[in-house]
């Protein structure tokens, strides 16, 4: 078990006495741990498992508090648990006081000293916490505990019924890009933005599971290869359409479903809209497929403009202008996100209540300040307009998933963490087969260092769409943060197996190297990636992040052997990047860390204070918007120091000490917060812990302490350990491992 989980007692419906339950598990284990838990309450147990300890407790107190507690230790015992110092402490106090019960999630056997002890088999569980077979050997476990001991057991509940089979799932749906004949005389972008509305249609309609647009993608590029589609992805019908012109400038739309079991045609129409009605044909076709696939006849015609939905009533300009623009924010390219946002307020300027057009604003208006395309380069301004829009658009449909989903990243580009994550909650559960939505609500949660739930999220979002990269990398990213190596190598694995696309395939790959500390590798795969595909913009995120890390020159400065020269240069150009972005630098905490640390060690503290200025209105404005992992607070206090604002350097070194402790609680490893609390304890004098801190940091990711843009060696924060030979040998350690990276890569080694 790691010190990163959190408290949370569950406690049993049935009346009579409770047996107190501690349960032990290592972090790579929490979703089986999770349900052993509830089968645990499920049987009459209280049970203690620290899955949300409160920010800033003393965590390690309150696991020894429950151990004193507990009357039964559950360890779940695994090649990840075995490992764990902490599960292997906690087990001991179970064997040590004879309540120990263990459990065996894989073949590996358990540690020494802790053989001698007869281990519950539970290798071929599935993680089912309703499983029969699962609660009988709890009971029976907990009848030999009662046995063992001459006490009263806890009350079992009655025996449960079989578990029913599972209802088998709907067949999947694939809506493919809708092609368009050139003399059409629509927006290039139509006919695929409109086959992306129809399956965000069908993919919140009750009984139907739809695969997200991303993977549809994949399909159509593989020339709409049914055996591809079935056995690839497990798709049942293929929807294929086409956009043609029609007499009077109207538009018809030809819809075929196809088995891809068979690979024939099951059912094909035709819908033809004027030129002043083209909001209506995404109504027409969702009514008719729907019906269709739940095995209705189709309506004979198009129902009367009156009987469709609200949207049908949009102004024609406004409707076609924010379909295109919403597919093309998808593209995340610089020319189609500043013309998305043009389309999106030419379509608000055509209908002002048209409820699309606003959400659909305010997301081009985050995502092109975040890229640093858009003219406005002030935060809360763009903040203030992106929130009003969305807000704008649930007023005028709070039922459309889309505008709380516009809402929860208004929300959160504004630092207002908790009404954000309901906006994404709501967005979720009024559309849960929304890939995206989902990927939004994951990555705020990993944000709080909520990852368990989070990671949740974002598998959910790869099931849907499970050729699309974003939630793969993004739970490369979180899997860093707590360390879960074999979690983020299945993930990648099961990307690669499926996708057909070669530079997704390298680009997670890469991803997944960065992860672990092989920045060589993560490099070589990014500039592969890019080389098949030069528009996978986030391949050129990760190669420059492999880059930093290893201390490579930009284009912009000659290569140097000289190791503080160079960090010196890269330092003051993640500076100028952040100076770019005005006060959207804060946006991300992982940005904002870099940059914070980079103005210290390039002597730019008053630029760092400006920054903050221009952004904050003091320590509890930064506080209430900062997400729970950031660290840029320990940066931030040493710099108010320096310019005289000590008082507010005290109330930001509080902040950093909470939201540390939050995110060890949440799972982040002790490796990634190293620094900003070795400066911590450094500061307090504290040189003996600083140094432990730092080397047990390096020992188990290297890459956290030694990462770039700046060299640890010449941080302020840290300036209290020069001349220790400990701090010595650790920057010696740092260079050798990066030495040995960039050798993979054929990049000269460097000196200090």
């Amino acid at each position: 078990m790691s010190t990163d989980r959190a408290d949370q007692s569950i406690d049993a419906t049935e009346p009579g006495p409770r047996l107190a339950v501690f349960l032990s598990y290592a972090h790579a284990d929490v979703r089986k741990a999770e349900s052993m838990a509830a089968a645990f309450a499920q049987c009459g147990c209280e049970v203690w498992w620290d899955r949300h300890i409160a920010g800033g407790s003393a965590f390690a107190a309150e696991i020894e508090a429950a151990l004193d507690r507990a009357e039964l230790v559950a360890v779940l015992w695994s090649a990840a648990s075995r490992e764990s110092h902490w599960v292997r402490d906690e087990a001991g106090v179970g064997r040590d006081r004879g309540i120990l019960l263990p459990f065996r999630l894989d073949a590996t056997d358990p540690p020494l000293g802790f053989r001698q002890t007869q281990t519950l088999n539970l290798i071929d569980w599935d993680g089912d916490g309703r499983d029969p077979a699962l609660l009988n050997l709890i009971s029976g476990a907990l009848a030999s505990w009662q046995t063992r001991h001459g006490t009263a057991a806890p009350a079992l509940p009655p025996p449960r019924p079989p578990v029913a089979p599972a209802a088998p799932q709907p067949p999947l749906i694939a809506v493919l890009p809708f092609s368009e004949a050139a003399s059409a005389g629509l927006d290039p972008h139509f006919a695929r933005a409109l086959s992306e509305e129809i399956l965000d249609l069908l993919a919140g309609a009750p009984g139907l599971r739809v695969l997200g647009r991303a993977s549809t993608a994949q399909i159509s590029a593989m020339h709409a290869d049914p055996e591809f589609a079935r056995e690839r992805l497990g798709v049942a019908w293929l929807i294929e359409g086409s956009v043609a012109a029609a007499a009077a400038g109207g538009v018809t739309v030809k819809v075929r479903l196809i088995e891809t079991r068979t690979g024939e045609q099951a059912w094909a129409a035709k819908f033809t809209r004027a030129a002043d009605d083209l909001a209506a044909l995404e109504a027409d076709v969702f009514d008719a497929l729907a019906a269709r696939l739940a095995g209705r006849d189709p309506p004979a015609s198009p129902p009367p403009r009156g009987a469709a939905p609200p949207q049908a009533a949009v102004t024609n300009k406004a409707y076609v202008d924010t379909l295109v623009a919403r597919h093309l924010i998808r593209l995340r390219q610089p020319d189609s996100l500043q013309r998305a946002r043009a389309l999106a307020s030419g379509a608000i300027e055509t209908d002002p209540g048209h409820a699309p057009a606003h959400a659909t604003r305010a997301l081009a208006t985050i995502i092109n300040n975040y890229y640093a395309l858009a003219p406005i380069n002030n935060a809360r301004a763009v903040a203030r307009a992106a929130r009003n829009d969305a807000e704008m658009a649930v007023m005028l449909d709070p039922a459309a998933a889309e505008s709380h989903d516009a809402l929860a990243v208004a929300l959160s580009y504004s630092g207002e963490r908790v009404a954000a994550l309901a906006a994404a909650q709501r967005a979720v559960a009024l559309n849960p087969g929304d890939a995206e939505a989902r990927q939004h609500l994951g990555s705020f949660l990993c944000n709080e260092a909520q990852f368990a739930r989070g990671i949740d999220q974002l598998r959910q979002a790869e099931a849907l769409d499970p050729l699309w990269p974003i939630p793969v990398v993004s739970q490369m990213i979180a899997g860093e943060m707590i360390d879960d190596r074999r979690g983020m190598a299945a993930t990648a694995e099961h990307f690669r197996q499926l996708s057909p696309d070669e530079a997704s395939r390298r680009w997670v790959s890469a991803a997944e190297a960065n992860a672990i500390g092989a920045f060589g590798r993560g490099h070589e795969l990014s500039l592969a990636a890019l080389a098949l595909n030069p528009t996978l913009r986030y391949a050129a995120v990760t190669r420059d992040a492999a880059r930093e890390a290893l201390f490579l020159a930009p284009a912009s400065h000659p290569d140097s052997r000289d190791l503080r020269a160079l960090a010196r240069s890269l330092a003051n150009d993640a500076v100028d990047r952040a100076r770019a972005r005005g006060d959207a630098a804060w946006d991300g905490a992982q940005f904002s860390r870099g940059f914070s640390l980079a103005c210290l060690a390039v002597d730019r503290g008053p630029e760092l204070v400006a920054l903050y200025r221009s952004r904050f209105d003091g320590a509890h404005s930064y506080a209430a918007a900062a997400p729970v992992i950031e660290q840029a607070s320990v940066a931030l206090a040493f710099a108010l120091d320096a310019a005289g604002a000590t008082a507010e350097a005290a109330q930001l070194r509080d902040i950093a000490a909470e939201n540390l402790a939050r995110a060890r609680a949440g799972g982040v490893t002790a490796s990634q917060t190293a620094i900003a609390m070795a400066a911590l304890q450094a500061g307090r004098g504290d040189i003996d812990a600083a140094l432990t801190t730092l080397e047990q940091g390096f020992e188990a990711q290297w890459w956290a302490v030694a990462r770039g843009p700046a060299w640890i060696g010449e941080l302020p924060l840290l300036a209290p350990l020069a001349g220790q030979p400990r701090f010595a040998a650790l920057l010696a350690a740092c260079v050798e491992r990066i030495n040995r990276e960039r050798a993979l890569i054929d990049a000269p080694p460097l000196a200090w």
